[in-house]
């Protein structure tokens, strides 16, 4: 099993909020790690502190569309380990550079709808 393809989406909703502000600041960083290590917790693979700076580094550049959020949140969805833990790296990713600022609020509104749309999508399946 690879890390790697139940973390992207959540990374991508991370870091969209993440860099809503700007540049990816060391305490938000430590989110998007913490978000890696508890992944692989649920997924019951092993540590690697390497392989997840390096995808925390894949996506410090990294700009988010409204396309690319749709499309995090639908494949977060299909990843029901990355969906149950990312609630709370969400809420600690909205205050870990401080108080939300109005861009990191719109961006929140964004992903929260794009989260509802989904789950609306798929409970009506």
């Amino acid at each position: 099993m690879n890390v790697q393809e139940h973390a992207i989406p959540g990374l991508g909703l991370l870091t969209a909020l993440a860099t809503a502000d700007g540049a990816l600041h060391p305490e938000e960083q430590a989110v998007l790690i913490d978000f890696l290590r508890a992944l692989r917790a649920e997924l019951s693979l092993e540590d690697d502190s390497e392989e997840d700076q390096g995808l925390v580094q894949e996506f410090a550049d990294w700009l988010a569309t409204a396309k690319s959020i749709q499309d995090n949140a639908t494949q977060l969805y299909a990843s029901s380990q990355a969906r149950e833990i990312f609630p709370k790296f969400f809420a600690a990713m909205a205050v870990a550079d401080g108080v939300p600022n109005e861009r990191e609020r719109i961006m929140i509104g964004r992903i929260q709808a794009a989260l509802r749309s989904i789950g609306k999508a798929n409970h009506k399946s």
